[in-house]
């Protein structure tokens, strides 16, 4: 895979992880203040799989530039990517090293616990 695609892929999955955060927020209540259910991790989850951590990573920034962009303020970027960042390399480091340990859904856990 060229450098071209793999970067159109990758945006693409910035596109959906935002797509899923804005969507997120909008339609369903926080379960308590400063948390989410975390859909558009589960795009962060399929970037690991198929690019690695790195790409993991990048996806989670961009969903939060963007994100931030469409409708939030620069705490809620600082944090929201913060906590994202710790979660995708979280999951980047239980798919490599537990990865017939835990499922997919495991490893979601692990993120979302992180």
């Amino acid at each position: 895979m060229s450098r071209t695609q793999k970067l159109a892929k990758i945006s693409v999955l910035v596109a959906m992880a935002t797509t899923l955060h804005t969507l997120e927020s909008a339609c369903l209540p926080p379960v308590f203040p400063g948390a989410r259910i975390g859909l558009a991790n589960s795009i962060t989850l399929i970037a690991i799989i198929l690019f690695g951590t790195k790409a993991g990573v990048v996806v989670v920034i961009g969903r939060g530039i963007l994100t931030t962009m469409l409708r939030g303020t620069i705490v809620g970027f600082i944090l929201g990517t913060s906590g994202g960042i710790v979660a995708a390399i979280t999951m980047g480091m239980a798919y490599k090293i537990g990865r017939r340990l835990f499922s997919l859904v495991g490893i979601s856990i692990i993120g979302a616990v992180a």
